[in-house]
């Protein structure tokens, strides 16, 4: 078989344009691949890395924010609560104190002053009344001595039983 030099000549350079048509085609597709998957890849990794960075930090925020928020409404609440009770029990407590001192201090007055008052009078009583019988006898023992003396004839037993 013999082939023509003109037709050789076509036929290798019709291989050669198929070899690089397929070099061509291998390499644009393989690029494409590669680099949409690079893209695609380098995409969604910077997109879900934001996006959870974002989400993360708002939400940590947002959290934060609530519990100081709620914590310290609590913190001022029950410190009011306390404060409020306190205030209440000591001036109850010193209010009840003032009664009661005021009370006793009156009541022990009052029960000083009669028992004086009662003691004294029944002091200045007895006094008078044994000063006055002492009085009475001695002056009618005088009084009898005194008669006796004068009229020694009066029955002295008649001034005794006076």
């Amino acid at each position: 078989m013999c082939i023509k030099r003109k037709t050789l000549y076509a036929m290798m350079i019709k291989f050669a344009k198929n070899q690089a048509l397929k070099v061509v085609k291998t390499t644009v597709k393989t690029t494409v691949k590669t680099t949409v998957k690079t893209t695609v890849k380098t995409t969604v990794k910077t997109t879900v890395k934001t996006t959870v960075k974002t989400t993360v930090k708002t939400t940590v925020k947002t959290m934060v924010k609530t519990m100081v928020k709620t914590m310290v409404k609590t913190m001022v609440k029950t410190m009011v609560k306390t404060m409020v009770k306190t205030m209440v029990k000591t001036m109850v407590k010193t209010m009840v104190k003032t009664m009661v001192k005021t009370m006793v201090k009156t009541m022990v007055k009052t029960m000083v002053k009669t028992m004086v008052k009662t003691m004294v009078k029944t002091m200045v009583k007895t006094m008078v009344k044994t000063m006055v019988k002492t009085m009475v006898k001695t002056m009618v023992k005088t009084m009898v001595k005194t008669l006796s003396r004068l009229k020694p004839r009066i029955n002295t037993m008649t001034f005794k039983t006076i």
